[in-house]
């Protein structure tokens, strides 16, 4: 996905004019709606930073490029993003995983708690 989103935004003069505008909104800020999370929120993903918060962004962007950009087009023309969707998914459920920032910011606060509960109690 950052691959699509730094092609997007090398190309955003030119993408913006043509890009659809399924929401009536400027077409502008529709395109930096799609840009962003595949920018930010892939490698906010990438790292392991508030790993469920940017999947949710992800999984938003990939149903709506499935069921309202690309509504008819049939399921195989789509495979991409759903397999995209498919993967959003399981890391959702399965989270962010040992080598992440997440996690080493839930162990630094559990141990934290951890010491504060044994200083109040001597």
């Amino acid at each position: 996905m950052l691959y699509h989103g730094i092609l997007k935004l090398n190309n955003y003069p030119n993408n913006c004019i043509s890009w659809q505008d399924c929401f009536h909104f400027r077409t502008s800020l529709f395109y930096l709606f799609t840009v962003f999370p595949e920018l930010i929120c892939t490698f906010f993903v990438f790292i392991g930073f508030y790993t469920r918060h940017a999947l949710i962004v992800l999984i938003i962007n990939m149903l709506v490029f499935i069921f309202v950009v690309n509504d008819s087009e049939t399921i195989v023309n789509n495979e991409l993003a759903f397999l995209y969707l498919l993967m959003y998914l399981v890391l959702m459920i399965t989270g962010p995983g040992v080598f992440s920032i997440d996690y080493l910011i839930k162990n630094r606060r559990s141990s934290s708690a951890n010491n504060n509960l044994t200083i109040n109690l001597k």
